[in-house]
């Protein structure tokens, strides 16, 4: 939607010839049929905050230039044909159903068009997906790639709450099998960005995509399990972060201002990691390589594991604080995986419902953003627990998870009646300073209140980098066994470097800083307790192969 209401204005200011628009196809399915009136009726059909999206529908649609249609032959004679359709992972590789459904409705449309019209997905790809799965998928219906048609990824990288910006200033990545076309779509895409547009072959792009997201993945994962051994030792978490942020040299907002996103080097564990993007796409990432080397991507895969823990991790805290086990009600506050925002895929405070509803609890989970007709609330049959009325949620309440961080639980504890004896913070949203512990007791990762010993401080600043470390090791793995199996024929445009992956993962907005594999590590960090971090462990396991 943010790229149609871009591309929209473009026409709008003139960018392009006299009477180009942009036409919106969406499925009229049970889910998502609704979405069409809406734009056409100049409204945004996303929930949440979303600054700048709605108003740049209501000008598109009331000057002709952004349309919507269920009918997917509205599409015929497109220059530019943008394919918005998620892709999942399916066990240890991509669930290429919904994608390729909406393909043969693409090839219908290219098949009926006088143009030949460049087909960009701007969704997350496995690597080779253009190559090995599109390119001979239109060639079975007869549409030759340069001929027919033209095929690329642009993937997106926006984030809830900042899809417009992100649309008009960030860096964007264009990946064709035509180098010719790759510009083109650059060309396009300048009338409305600001950022830097990095044309390179669909190969890179896809790498580039799903390594990026895979990295924060990682780096969150380290995060939890630093935070997870502070509530052990009863550490303070957030200042270890603090200062090994500042003697790193990246530090972030956090601590500073509610629910800003953490971009530091030490990211912040939560109620888990939730969205389409981050739970997936190291899977896409290492599919190929971990289907056809016999090689499995430990440090990503061992990341989404410690990841998938977070809800159960912050259900057992309370558990261990109510006496070994919640009785009563509870209450859940946000169904969203996002602050501000109504996107529940993959909700981590959804998993931590699912569990209050496997141990018999009675609950309710709060959300103003989420509509109650939600495919995600449904899929896990939640959809009769979710309210928007938040004083109905706490009526009876002896346990509250805060489990999104949306702006209206930032004054939760004026609102807390006095039946609540146990507020969970899976956020980092609330001011433990300012918290009355003699009316309700508060808990939430990371939230020890002892001083972290120097030498931990000093381990986990060696820790940090070693796994980096590993993790671009893992990378670098990944990137050489795709060149050699898929490209060493191609010519130089159509090679996959590691370095330039690296250089492009960089250039992220949400700030990713991807180590240099080459750069060995001197020796293996050591500490007493080193054997309770299983991504270091790993990363020990690389930097004794290559030494």
């Amino acid at each position: 939607m943010p790229m149609a209401a871009g591309l929209a204005e473009s026409c709008l200011k003139g960018e392009f010839a006299p009477g180009a628009f942009v036409q919106v196809i969406q499925r009229d399915s049970r889910r998502s049929g609704w979405k069409v009136p809406e734009i056409n009726s100049g409204k945004s059909p996303i929930g949440g905050i979303e600054p700048g999206l709605e108003e740049a529908i209501a000008r598109s649609v009331t000057g002709g230039t952004l349309k919507a249609s269920h009918d997917y032959l509205e599409a015929i004679d497109s220059d530019l044909i943008i394919v918005a359709v998620q892709t999942d992972k399916k066990g240890l590789g991509p669930d290429y159903g919904p994608l390729m459904n909406v393909m043969e409705q693409v090839a219908e449309v290219v098949g009926k068009s006088a143009t030949t019209p460049v087909v960009i997905s701007e969704s997350t790809l496995a690597p080779s997906t253009i190559n090995t799965v599109l390119r001979p998928f239109f060639q079975e219906k007869g549409l030759k790639e340069g001929r027919d048609l033209f095929l690329g990824i642009s993937p997106n990288r926006v984030m809830p709450g900042l899809l417009m910006d992100r649309v008009r200033h960030s860096d964007k990545l264009i990946g064709c099998l035509n180098e010719e076309a790759g510009f083109l779509v650059r060309d396009i895409y300048q009338t409305m960005s600001s950022g830097d547009l990095h044309t390179v072959n669909s190969f890179t792009a896809e790498c580039v995509k799903t390594a990026e997201n895979c990295y924060r993945d990682v780096m969150i994962a380290f995060a939890a399990e630093l935070a997870r051994y502070c509530d052990r030792k009863n550490y303070n978490f957030l200042e270890l972060r603090k200062q090994l942020n500042d003697s790193i040299g990246h530090a972030d907002a956090v601590g500073e201002q509610r629910n800003a996103v953490p971009q530091g080097a030490i990211l912040l564990p939560t109620t888990g990691v939730g969205g389409h993007c981050l739970p997936k796409d190291g899977i896409l990432l290492s599919w190929r390589y971990t289907e056809s080397s016999g090689k499995k991507a430990g440090i990503i895969l061992k990341s989404r594991e410690i990841n998938d823990q977070s809800p159960q991790y912050l259900y057992d805290m309370a558990a261990a604080k109510s006496g070994g086990r919640i009785s009563g009600k509870a209450a859940v506050l946000g169904a969203s995986y996002l602050f501000n925002s109504d996107d529940t895929r993959n909700s981590p405070s959804l998993a931590l419902a699912a569990i209050l509803r496997e141990n018999g609890l009675e609950f309710l989970v709060h959300d103003p953003y989420v509509r109650p007709e939600d495919f995600y609330l449904e899929l896990l049959g939640l959809t009769d627990y979710l309210t928007d009325n938040l004083e109905e949620t706490l009526r009876g309440a002896e346990v509250v998870f805060i489990g999104t961080g949306h702006g209206i639980y930032y004054d939760i504890a004026d609102q807390l009646p006095d039946c609540v004896q146990l507020v969970v913070d899976g956020t980092h949203i609330i001011d433990r300073g300012d918290w009355d512990y003699s009316r309700h007791k508060l808990v939430g990762i990371g939230h020890g209140t002892g001083k972290v010993p120097d030498d931990f401080v000093q381990f986990a600043h060696q820790a940090y980098d070693f796994v980096q470390w590993g993790f671009a090791q893992e990378l670098k793995d990944i990137c050489e066994f795709y060149d050699r199996t898929y490209l060493k024929d191609e010519p130089n445009y159509g090679r996959l470097d590691y370095r330039k992956v690296r250089e492009l993962v960089n250039t992220c907005p949400a700030g990713r800083f991807v180590a240099d594999a080459d750069a060995i590590p001197a020796g293996i960090p050591q500490h007493p307790d080193s054997g309770e971090f299983e991504l270091l462990k790993i990363a020990a396991d690389y930097h004794s192969a290559q030494m």
